[in-house]
Parts: structure tokens; C-alpha cells; sequence
């Protein structure tokens, strides 16, 4: 009976007959799975290279369908979620690029903006100390040192 069952052979692309060479009769058990099945060996009438075949009971068959579903489900939800995420990277890309160029630390205490809102002058010119602002202000180098840690 087996020698006329015809089933899909993936090498030759085609259906044809492919009786079955070798059956291990025991089902097995796929404990990840979950699900029972059986394993023939077949051998193509039209190519001549054998080949696995696996027989499931139809719940399982449900069962993995529906998971395969699952996985399709949870792709594009990642794909959907990669996609927001470089949106607003973008965004923040462009925001970053609105706001000018970043300053470094040094360049932020040389600045006008940290003079006028500090009272402290940290400039190189003005280490010696013309006006470094009220004594309750660290030196430049106390700063830079807790501004550093």
C-alpha cells in the first residue's frame, strides 16, 4: 500500500510516488513541544533520495499552527516596536541637532552662560582671580574637581 502513496518530494519540487523504506513504529514524544509523532523514512520512486516524513495527530498539528500564529504575532510586534524606536531616535536626533553643538565640560565653565548665572569667572585669562565672584565659591580647580568625579 505504500508503494502507491504519493507525497511531495522536496528535491525533486513535485509529487510522486514514495513508499516508505524504513517506519519506526514507536511514537515519540517532544517534550518541548508537547507533541506525539511518528517518523517514516521514504525514498522518492522519481529521484531516489530518501527522505523523513513525520506523522502528528490532528490536535498537535492545531496546537503548533496556533503557535506558529504566536510567532508571527510576536514578530510583528517587534518589527511594529523597531520601527517606533527609530522614529524617535530620529526625532531625537533632529532636537539634539536644533540645540546646537554639545560643549564639553571645560567649555561649559569658560562659558558666558556659567559666568553670568554663577557670578564665577573659570576662565583661563581669569585663573589669577579678577573677579572670581563671592568667597562662598570653590576655586577653579575645587569645581573642575567635583564637576569631574
Amino acid at each position: 500500500m505504500s508503494e502507491k502513496t504519493t507525497i511531495y518530494c522536496g528535491n525533486c519540487d513535485e509529487i510522486h510516488a514514495c513508499p516508505v523504506t524504513s517506519s519506526e513504529g514507536n511514537w515519540y514524544w517532544s517534550e518541548e513541544q508537547k507533541i506525539h509523532y511518528r517518523k517514516r523514512i521514504r525514498r522518492c520512486a522519481n529521484c531516489s533520495i530518501p527522505f523523513a516524513t513525520y506523522e502528528i495527530n490532528r490536535a498537535d498539528f492545531e496546537i503548533l499552527i496556533g503557535q506558529d500564529s504566536l510567532l508571527e504575532r510576536d514578530k510583528r510586534i517587534v518589527s511594529e516596536t523597531i520601527t517606533e524606536i527609530a522614529l524617535q531616535l530620529d526625532d531625537l536626533k533632529k532636537r539634539l541637532s536644533l540645540s546646537g553643538p554639545l560643549l564639553s565640560q571645560e567649555e561649559v565653565l569658560e562659558s558666558e552662560e556659567f559666568k553670568s548665572a554663577t557670578g564665577v569667572d573659570l576662565s583661563e585669562e581669569n585663573s589669577l582671580g579678577e573677579n572670581p565672584g563671592p568667597s562662598i565659591f570653590p576655586t577653579r580647580e575645587e569645581l573642575k574637581a567635583m564637576l569631574t568625579r
